[in-house]
């Protein structure tokens, strides 16, 4: 039987420091503003116990209500996230494979110089120098690979 807590469980519960709360919620400190947060999503602002999110044009007050929005969950599902000891375990995420960089291919840079230098309107001398220095250059498929 799950024991529902009671009203000053709750208080304590939405009195939590936001600071602690808001790396469980993967938010990132902006190094520029310490009271603003990033995460992949959101641009959040927190001032004692009020947090405000950007992003969303939309704020609240207290760790529960911080849950509630970070998560779109519901209230009893905020607060099981708050009093659950155990951390969250991150997804499991099968590995991106490696990056392969293209290799260059000569007999297609002719084509490539002509479509940056006609078609995207860049300075002749400014691609041919960056060609020489090897930071653009062509893949077999005839794609201009900047480096």
């Amino acid at each position: 039987m799950i024991r529902r807590p009671v009203i000053t469980d709750l208080t304590r519960l939405r009195e939590l420091p936001l600071i602690h709360l808001v790396y469980r919620l993967g938010y990132q400190p902006d190094p520029r503003d310490l009271k603003r947060w990033k995460s992949h999503d959101s641009i959040l602002r927190t001032n004692g116990q009020k947090f405000f999110d950007h992003q969303d044009q939309a704020g609240g007050y207290g760790a529960i209500d911080l849950v509630i929005h970070a998560r779109s969950c519901s209230c009893h599902d905020a607060i099981r996230f708050l009093t659950d000891p155990t951390p969250e375990r991150a997804p499991n995420v099968t590995p991106r494979p490696e990056l392969v960089n293209p290799r260059s291919q000569a007999d297609r840079w002719p084509v490539v110089r002509d479509y940056l230098t006609s078609i995207r309107a860049l300075p002749e001398p400014l691609v041919s120098r960056c060609h020489q220095l090897g930071l653009i250059f062509a893949d077999s498929y005839r794609n201009a690979v900047f480096w």
